[in-house]
């Protein structure tokens, strides 16, 4: 949690077990299979994949990852509405 603090994002300590709806690095982590996707050929072997891991992660655009943590109000009532079951988010 040390650096989600030093860079201020703002986040909640105790996640509902089935909200993964709250979660915003779910957003991140689809983005990044989807840039893993593009690649014409796949990775010959786990260092290769691991190396496209790591030049698409450092690709992300930091505003981009900063906006799936702004968690509205709508999406916060559908997740209780639903006692932390499956939601349309």
């Amino acid at each position: 949690m040390t650096w989600l603090q030093q860079n201020k994002v703002q986040y909640i300590n105790d996640w509902p077990p089935n909200s993964p709806d709250l979660n915003p690095i779910q957003h991140v982590w689809h983005l990044l299979k989807l840039r893993l996707s593009l690649y014409e050929r796949k990775a010959r072997n786990i260092d290769e994949l691991w190396e496209r891991v790591d030049v698409e992660w450092n690709k992300l655009d930091k505003d981009v990852c900063r906006s799936y943590n702004d968690i509205k109000p709508d999406r916060i009532a559908a997740v209780i509405k639903s006692k932390g079951r499956f939601t349309r988010y």
